[in-house]
This record gives structure tokens, C-alpha cells and sequence, in this order.
């Protein structure tokens, strides 16, 4: 990983997540009202507004949005056999940002 990759705050910018954005998703839940989030890279970056932002902000800007309790993501692999993502395709997750109650 280039020095270039890690933001100011030493986590990931969300640009290095742009070649496995199939493949990858961030995930997080409410502590205090157990809801959880998923956020797919592409809409990660539509929600900061740049590539440049790290994994770090964008947790510290996501809120949820019933409780209003801070959601911490992590990062989240897709954890199917090869041949199943070639059958099913990309995961939801990957794809946008969902909330499940």
C-alpha cells in the first residue's frame, strides 16, 4: 500500500476500495438501537463526496438516522465461493446502502 492510500486520520482512502467495489462492502450498526447499515463502495464515495476520504470519515459522518447514534463500518468481504458470485453476481451490499431493521 502507497503512503498515499491512508488519509490524515491513518485509515484507508475509500478510492483503494474501487478495484474489489464488487466485492467489498462496509458494514456498521447502531449501539444503540442494534440497527445495521450497509454501504457499498461506490456509494460510500457518493455519500463523502470524494474518493479521498477514508474509511474513518465516512463513519464519522454516518448517523442512524432513527436514533441518531454514530455507526461504526468496517470493511466486509463477499465470503461466497467463486462460483457462486459468478452464478448470483454482486451482492446487494456492494451495490448501495441498505438498512436493515
Amino acid at each position: 500500500m502507497s503512503s498515499d492510500s491512508l488519509g490524515p486520520d491513518g485509515t484507508v482512502r475509500l478510492r483503494c476500495y474501487l478495484p474489489l467495489a464488487t466485492s467489498l462492502y462496509f458494514a456498521g450498526s447502531c449501539p444503540r438501537c442494534d440497527r445495521v447499515v450497509t454501504v457499498g463502495v461506490e456509494a460510500a464515495i457518493k455519500l463523502m463526496g470524494s474518493a479521498e476520504a477514508t474509511v474513518r470519515e465516512a463513519s464519522a459522518r454516518l448517523r442512524c438516522r432513527p436514533c441518531g447514534g454514530r455507526v461504526d463500518l468496517v470493511v466486509c468481504p463477499d465470503t461466497r465461493n467463486v462460483e457462486a458470485q459468478r452464478r448470483d453476481g454482486p451482492l446487494p451490499e456492494t451495490q448501495e446502502m441498505r438498512v436493515r431493521e
